[in-house]
Formats: C-alpha cells, sequence, structure tokens
C-alpha cells in the first residue's frame, strides 16, 4: 500500500469511505486481472523492457496537454509479470509474486526532465485518493504540481521530502488488460504510463529522498529514442 500512514487505533477505511468506489465491482476487478495469462503479460512487455534498457531519451506525449521529456539511464527494467523470478540469492523477495500483476517499472536519469505531465487517472493512496494531477518540471526538477482534489496528500509528504523530493523517480508501464482506474493497482492497468517523483534507490536509483509523489496518464504516447513504443491498449 501506498502513500498516507494510517494513525494507530483508526479503523481501516473501506473502499466506499476512502475511494468511492464500490467494493464488489473492484473485486471483480481484481479477481479478473489476476487470471490474465502471464505469457500474455510477457508477450506485452518484450518490447518495451528492451527500449527501456537500451535508450536514453524518453518522450511522453497525450492530447490532454502533456508533453514530457525524461532520460534513461541504462538501469535494469524490473518487470512483475505474474510469476516469481528466481535469481539473486541476495534477493529473496524477488521469489515472491504479486496479484494481479503487469507492470514494468525503470529508475530515471535523476537530472533529466522537462515539461508537463497531465494525468486522466486518480492516485490512490493508502486512506483517500488525489485526483487530476498536473506536474511542471524545468532543467530536471519539478517545479510546479496542482491537483483536482486531494493535493494535501501530495503536500504533505513533499514538504518532508528533503533533498530530491522534486527530482525524476521512475517510469512505470501497465500491461494488464482488465483494470480501469482501479484503487491501488491504478498503475499496473494497460496502457497507463506513471511518473514518479522522489526516492528511487530501491529501484537501482541514485535518488534517496523518502519521498514518493506520482501522476498517471492513460493513452499516451512513449517514445525512446524518437522511436514509438507498442503501448499495449
Amino acid at each position: 500500500m501506498r502513500g498516507a500512514r494510517l494513525e494507530l487505533g483508526r479503523p481501516f477505511p473501506t473502499l466506499e469511505t476512502a475511494y468511492g468506489v464500490d467494493g464488489r465491482s473492484w473485486t471483480d476487478q481484481l479477481v479478473a486481472a489476476t487470471l490474465v495469462d502471464p505469457k500474455e503479460l510477457e508477450r506485452r512487455a518484450a518490447p518495451l523492457v528492451r527500449a527501456l534498457q537500451s535508450g536514453k531519451n524518453l518522450r511522453i506525449t497525450h492530447s490532454n496537454g502533456t508533453d514530457l521529456t525524461l532520460g534513461l539511464a541504462k538501469r535494469p527494467v524490473f518487470a512483475a509479470l505474474g510469476r516469481p523470478r528466481v535469481g539473486d540469492p541476495k534477493r529473496p523477495y524477488d521469489l515472491l509474486c504479486n496479484l494481479p500483476s503487469g507492470s514494468i517499472r525503470v529508475s530515471l536519469n535523476e537530472s533529466v526532465a522537462d515539461g508537463t505531465l497531465v494525468g486522466n487517472r486518480t492516485c490512490y493512496y493508502d486512506d483517500g485518493f488525489a485526483t487530476e494531477p498536473v506536474f511542471t518540471f524545468s532543467n530536471g526538477k519539478l517545479t510546479g504540481h496542482e491537483f483536482g482534489r486531494g493535493a494535501e496528500r501530495f503536500d504533505t509528504g513533499f514538504q518532508k521530502g528533503g533533498v530530491g523530493r522534486d527530482r525524476p523517480g521512475f517510469l512505470a508501464i501497465g500491461l494488464n488488460p482488465e483494470l480501469h482506474n482501479t484503487p491501488q493497482v491504478e498503475d499496473i492497468e494497460a496502457g497507463v504510463a506513471l511518473v514518479s517523483v522522489g526516492g528511487n534507490r530501491y529501484m537501482a536509483g541514485k535518488n534517496r529522498s523518502p519521498f514518493f509523489g506520482w501522476g498517471v496518464v492513460a493513452g499516451a504516447t512513449v517514445e525512446v529514442d524518437g522511436r514509438e513504443l507498442p503501448m499495449p491498449r
């Protein structure tokens, strides 16, 4: 679970009170998304992983006003594709597999970011949500941000984020076709691009900030070194 901390002694909010969604619909989406064949997720991921591992320049555009240039640094791409990863014994948690699954993530070059990201998906925190994020970047830093609703959920952590809170964190691309603006898994919906700011050390990055903020845009065009990626839809 991401975002705001819950206070001890307070009951965990229900889906209806925290997110304004129907619990049965949410459950049905999660079950359907869990049943997606890992082979299909792997097929969707393969060309994206190759491009993100080898590329340098990243651009995200959308007719809603999104036009954001970011940088890649030839770092490992982490793919969650519905199967446990068997590998480095120093990373035992790679043996765990979250379900539903279907996303790839890569840390960004912390010094490259120019333009605007206009989110069209809700940002779900542990006990609430924020809508309509708009992030503005210049010379590698977040220089402005606003939300239609729930800005305080971002601002509270940002104020305490310290050095690196305004730097690019990571890019995530969703692959799962059974989700649509689904609470707590909004970043694995097929075709969405999530851009974070703040810490990314846990993803082979260099940003040590404890802050994590994000915006998600669905239906965007994503290019690496001028070549459009085959974004899943």
